[in-house]
């Protein structure tokens, strides 16, 4: 899959192809790292990554998510959307 859309849908969905909540986690996590590896985004794909792994970032859970959404939006030049995060999580 190369089509960011397809990726974050997928990440969102993936309770479906997993009952175990590890296995769940991990898929998640790869998929989010995938969206680091896409390029020549338009504006509006690259704005709709940026929201989304913010929104991740501030309501879950696990470490491993906050980390693989915090590094994508870092390799995707978004820092500001990472200090929104980070205020929204901590705050």
């Amino acid at each position: 899959i190369t089509n960011p859309r397809e990726i974050m849908t997928l990440a969102e969905d993936v309770h479906h192809l997993s009952q175990d909540a590890t296995q769940v986690v991990a898929i998640r996590r790869a998929l989010i790292l995938c969206l680091a590896e896409c390029r020549n985004l338009d504006s509006d794909t690259h704005n709709r990554i940026g929201e989304w792994l913010a929104e991740i970032f501030s309501n879950e859970k696990d470490p491993g998510i906050h980390a693989a959404a915090e590094c994508v939006l870092d390799r995707l030049g978004m820092p500001s959307k990472i200090e929104f995060a980070m205020r929204r999580f901590h705050g």
